[in-house]
């Protein structure tokens, strides 16, 4: 029904109202005792001082003597107080609630599995940032380069063990030269050898690569939070939104966000059945 199509005075109104609704009248009954209770309407008040005002999220709300109430059960304010804790985060950003509160809620699968795309992509593209030259595999020209000079050395010590046996005879002097020249030779190719072997050129191998990205997955299980500082990730992503609003409501009461005129969410009953009364201004 659209009130400002309404011709009838605010109480008519109300009165229209809530003989179309009954749990509407039981709400403004509940509310009209509980205010005469704590002091806020004389003994003499009736339901022709409350004025309807329309919804509050789930929740009624009416005017008394220029003051705002709200009232619903359990479950009408448990979803507005989702609704409007969910409204702040849209509007403020989820910056509204305590930082260290915030940390407790990131979803650590989301973080892993984030980091994970991070790693699989930085690892693998730009290994030079997580491993030393010196664990590099040889190019394959250095491969091809190792295997000349290994097979060479090779054939020249087989020359030598030959020749070793032979250099006491009547050509003494011409083998023992040939074995100072190979031995030199051998040198030689010992040194570029091992030129190569400290500069290797090539890729890294998969497996350490494979292995860096669990280390880092790891890290990022244990402690999630040094991972999102230390890469400066937008952490906000990770928040698990729905366990953030059940425990802000857990931990500071629906009167802490709802009732924004004094903070309080007061208990009414009705048949054993709980509802609550706030004032919102």
């Amino acid at each position: 029904m659209n009130f400002s199509q309404l011709t009838e005075s605010d109480t008519d109104r109300t009165k229209l109202f809530m003989e179309n609704n009954p749990s509407l009248k039981l709400k403004a009954e509940l509310l009209l005792n509980w205010l005469k209770e704590v002091g806020d309407l004389d003994e003499d008040a009736t339901l022709d001082d409350l004025i309807f005002a329309g919804d509050y999220y789930y929740m009624d709300k009416f005017i008394v003597e220029g003051m705002e109430y709200v009232i619903g059960d359990e479950d009408d304010v448990r979803r507005s107080c989702e609704d409007y804790l969910r409204d702040i985060i849209y509007s403020e950003g989820i910056n509204f609630f305590n930082k260290d509160f915030l940390k407790s809620h990131i979803d650590v699968r989301d973080v892993k599995n984030y980091a994970e795309e991070f790693f699989k992509e930085d690892i693998y593209n730009y290994p030079e940032a997580y491993f030393d030259d010196s664990e590099r595999m040889f190019s394959r020209k250095q491969r091809e380069q190792l295997d000349i000079l290994f097979m060479k050395m090779s054939r020249l010590k087989r020359s030598v063990q030959q020749f070793e046996q032979r250099k006491d005879g009547p050509n003494a002097e011409w083998f023992n030269k040939k074995i100072s020249e190979f031995e030199e030779i051998i040198d030689e190719y010992s040194m570029e050898i091992t030129e190569i072997q400290d500069d290797p050129e090539g890729d890294f191998p998969d497996e350490l690569m494979d292995d860096m990205l669990d280390t880092k997955l790891n890290e990022v299980n244990y402690d999630p939070w040094n991972y999102i500082e230390a890469y400066d990730v937008n952490w906000e992503q990770f928040v698990d939104e729905d366990t953030l609003v059940e425990d802000a409501i857990e931990t500071d009461g629906y009167g802490h966000f709802l009732a924004q005129y004094d903070g309080e969410a007061h208990e009414v009953y009705a048949d054993g059945d709980l509802f609550y009364v706030m004032r919102i201004d």
